[in-house]
């Protein structure tokens, strides 16, 4: 890829993070960002990613919070297999508690050089969100506008249909079940700065088909990978999303950012 290439790359990712930090920054862990393994895909049979963080406070909290993560891929020819799991578990004054559980399969069937169909399902938790649980199915194309070894950009759609249980509260929608029928559009990219650096980012812009202008949902996630050894790395995340119809005292607008570690087999 020529310099002015790469360039443009970077510049189309960084100005779609930007436009989704100013527009409203990250939605309830409802996204799974693949793009770590999508460089691997050239190559036939299995690929990993394991990643871990941990965020120990003391004094006014005393908090302790484990993060864990595994993204898996399998590729043959034309057929590709994700699997995306993660959760968040922690203490709090001595109170163990889980905040998110999280778990992704996807799909895909390489159509052309272009185009690729996807298939996906996902269950999640979120308890500072009252979710009690969330259930989705989708399916749509993704295109591919640019696959190069130093970097890549594709565009995707899809029909979601969603499942939803909110935990039983003080609140007015206390229990509250719903089925809704939402289109799912993202666009996310991968560049590698250097050998050592490779900057990732999704947005994606989710809203339900009958109320598009009032009940939407708008996600991004970023992340920096610093290479320490083979396959080895530092990860710096930064997660931006919001919901413009949450529950009941669940705040639209999250921010998120995250320091680790990741190991890729």
């Amino acid at each position: 890829m020529r310099a002015p290439r790469l360039t443009a790359l970077v510049a189309a990712i960084v100005t779609s993070c930007a436009l989704t930090t100013l527009a409203a920054p990250a939605v309830q862990a409802q996204i799974v960002n693949t793009q770590p393994l999508m460089s691997k895909v050239g190559g036939e049979g299995f690929a990993g990613e394991l990643g871990a963080s941990i965020d120990w406070r003391t004094g006014n909290v005393e908090l302790l919070r484990l993060i864990g993560s595994l993204l898996m891929l399998y590729h043959s020819g034309d057929h590709t297999l994700i699997w995306s799991s993660s959760g968040d578990y922690g203490t709090r004054g001595g109170d163990a508690f889980i905040q998110r559980v999280f778990s992704h399969l996807r799909y895909q069937l390489r159509v052309s050089d272009l185009v690729t169909w996807e298939v996906f399902s996902q269950v999640s938790t979120a308890r500072f969100k009252r979710l009690t649980l969330r259930t989705l199915v989708g399916t749509g194309p993704r295109w591919d506008v640019v696959r190069e070894d130093e970097g890549t950009v594709s565009i995707g759609t899809a029909y979601m249909f969603e499942h939803e249980t909110l935990n039983h509260s003080s609140f007015a929608d206390s229990g509250r079940v719903e089925d809704n029928h939402r289109l799912s559009l993202y666009v996310t990219g991968r560049v590698a700065l250097d050998d050592r650096l490779t900057l990732t980012h999704t947005t994606y812009y989710q809203p339900r088909l009958d109320a598009m202008a009032a009940d939407f949902r708008l996600y991004s996630i970023t992340n920096l990978a610093i290479s320490l050894v083979k396959e080895l790395a530092l990860t710096v995340g930064l997660e931006l999303g919001y919901d413009s119809e949450p529950p009941a005292d669940v705040a639209e607008l999250d921010t998120t950012l995250t320091f680790g570690i990741s190991w890729g087999f």
